[in-house]
């Protein structure tokens, strides 16, 4: 017997619920042989090659579902995610603009466009600096536009948005360690060798500053009795406490931990976190008084060899520091027996990422 339309979308439907997708595209397909123009059977036949990382496919029937209908700002998000994921970012941009004039709000496609516009700004930096404009002109409440579009137009804001810093960790920690493993990311390991150096005994208790999924952990446990590790995201320390290293996980701000718990640790770590502030005056203070005496504070920076400026927000979203502002701050807050080393702290397009790495005695 002959099925109907709603018979074969049902079909097509449930098999693709249970990620069986060549049913699904097979029961999509018949169902758009009757209704050409159905809007759902389009738009989840393109998602549906989506899922399988079939990019430019998903964009052939994205596109179909789009000329049904354009006012779907979820289809502008999955077809610019296609074009960003084919790095054709031109495109990828133009799609995420037309979802966001749909629906001003969509924290998802703001995000997606601060990805999308930095490659961009890799391949033409003046026709970044537009997109930049736009979106910061049309959308000046984005915390991922106030952060990527000021970095991209050389706004050099002196303190990075909380909310912005929470979403982008959420977003990455399923494939976090995967991607920076893929970028030979090394910071870890670096401040285990120069905390190790200067730390001979094991201590009592060290914070694990921004622990994020605790890729620092394994090179710094037997160090301590116990290892405290703090982030803001929710998603990264579900994955910080699978390795079950940690004997205490606080999800807080790192500024509002730091002010509750004074002369508390015996020493502070911090990989990858300090690019996320660009005035380190307030973090310093704050380790300071976090540690008792005679305690050392280790972390890596992004260096900054090109500005003459203490520190500097780069298009990426991350800030770079001069070595001598590094140093100048930490006498000031009072910090002793500073060393720092110059370091590859992984790679960014195939370029190396230069860093120091640090220690500092209180």
């Amino acid at each position: 017997m002959t099925k109907t339309f709603d018979e074969l979308y049902d079909i097509a439907s449930d098999y693709h619920t249970n990620k069986n997708y060549r049913m699904a595209q097979d029961y999509y397909k018949q169902a758009l042989e009757i209704d050409p123009e159905h809007y759902d059977s389009l738009r989840w036949l393109a998602d549906n090659y989506l899922e399988q990382e079939k990019y430019e496919t998903a964009i052939k029937w994205f596109e179909q579902a789009k000329k049904v209908n354009d006012q779907d700002n979820n289809l502008f998000n999955d077809l610019g995610l296609c074009y960003y994921e084919n790095c054709d970012y031109k495109k990828s941009i133009k799609n995420y603009k037309l979802g966001l004039k749909i629906k001003h709000n969509d924290e998802t496609i703001h995000s997606n466009f601060g990805k999308a516009l930095y490659e961009r700004y890799m391949e033409d930096q003046q026709d970044a600096k537009k997109d930049a404009k736009w979106w910061l002109d049309n959308f000046p409440n984005s915390n991922d536009a106030k952060v990527i579009g000021s970095a991209i137009l050389g706004k050099n804001i002196s303190k990075q948005n909380t909310k912005y810093v929470k979403q982008i960790f959420n977003d990455f920690a399923e494939d976090f360690d995967e991607k920076l493993a893929e970028l030979n990311y090394k910071a870890p390991e670096y401040i285990a060798e120069i905390w190790k150096k200067y730390n001979k005994k094991s201590v009592d208790v060290i914070l694990d500053a921004g622990c994020g999924t605790g890729l620092l952990s394994p090179h710094i446990t037997n160090c301590c009795k116990q290892l405290y590790g703090v982030d803001l995201s929710n998603e990264m320390l579900e994955m910080a406490k699978s390795c079950e290293l940690y004997s205490h996980l606080f999800c807080e701000d790192l500024i509002q931990y730091l002010e509750q718990n004074k002369n508390k640790f015996n020493g502070i770590i911090a990989s990858d976190v300090l690019c996320y502030f660009g005035d380190l005056s307030e973090v310093f203070k704050l380790s300071y008084d976090s540690l008792q005496s005679d305690s050392y504070i280790a972390f890596s920076v992004e260096k900054n060899n090109t500005d003459n400026q203490d520190f500097l927000l780069n298009p990426s979203g991350r800030y770079v520091h001069q070595q001598k502002y590094i140093k100048y701050i930490l006498e000031k807050t009072g910090f002793k027996n500073i060393k720092i080393t110059n370091k590859t702290l992984r790679t960014e397009h195939d370029n190396p990422v230069k860093g120091l790495i640090t220690i500092a005695k209180k």
